[in-house]
């Protein structure tokens, strides 16, 4: 433990970032990287400075994230800025970058509305999905295409279509409803937009 102790004093304390007004670069304990600093809102310093911070190398069960070097817990630094917990809340970074902690950059979901943002699932329990497009799935003994989502904890059904994109379609409206702002749609830019975008991606293949 010494030597860890050692190691943190070593890598600095927090300092004005030269290229922001405002912001502070706080040094992180890391063993992969040769440099490595989280940028903070100068007013989040006071929660900041005189903690030891470790990056949290990503594994298969857990994303990157800069925590508390602390013997009794792993707090992330986010949770930590927005004073929230890991057990109610998703905090992730609005240009995916974990080692922007300015409050700008951080968006707080509950955990429902982090899976109505969620973009569609490719493969389930190893195997491709039956379709491309989220909250669409094939009714083999029906042979329709199946609309369901999910939204405060209850899974609704949504008909039953026999063209794929009109399912994808039905999914989006209803989204729009549920979800407002953290709704994850199959046409962001609308259904036209697509259209066009898939037939110029069929003539680039066809190419």
């Amino acid at each position: 433990m010494a030597e860890i102790a050692e190691a943190f004093d070593r890598i600095g304390k927090p300092y004005v970032d030269p290229q922001s007004p405002g912001v502070w670069r706080v040094p992180v304990m890391s063993f992969s990287k040769a440099v490595c600093e989280v940028l903070v809102d100068e007013a989040d310093l006071p929660q900041i400075e005189g903690k030891r911070w470790n990056l949290m190398e990503r594994n298969d069960e857990y994303a990157a994230s800069v925590v508390e070097a602390n013997a009794e817990r792993t707090t992330p630094m986010r949770y930590i800025i927005l004073g929230l917990s890991t057990e109610e809340w998703s905090i992730t970074y609005a240009n995916g970058d974990m080692l922007d902690c300015r409050r700008a950059n951080l968006i707080a979901r509950t955990f429902s509305e982090r899976s109505a943002s969620c973009r569609k699932m490719r493969h389930y329990k190893g195997k491709p999905t039956s379709s491309r497009f989220k909250g669409v799935s094939w009714a083999k003994v029906r042979e329709r295409w199946v609309v369901t989502i999910k939204h405060g904890g209850v899974t609704r059904q949504l008909g039953r279509f026999r063209d794929e994109i009109a399912a994808a379609q039905r999914y989006d409206e209803a989204a729009r409803e549920l979800h407002g702002e953290h709704a994850r749609l199959n046409f962001p830019d609308g259904i036209d937009a697509w259209l066009e975008a898939e037939a110029a991606e069929m003539r680039r293949a066809a190419a």
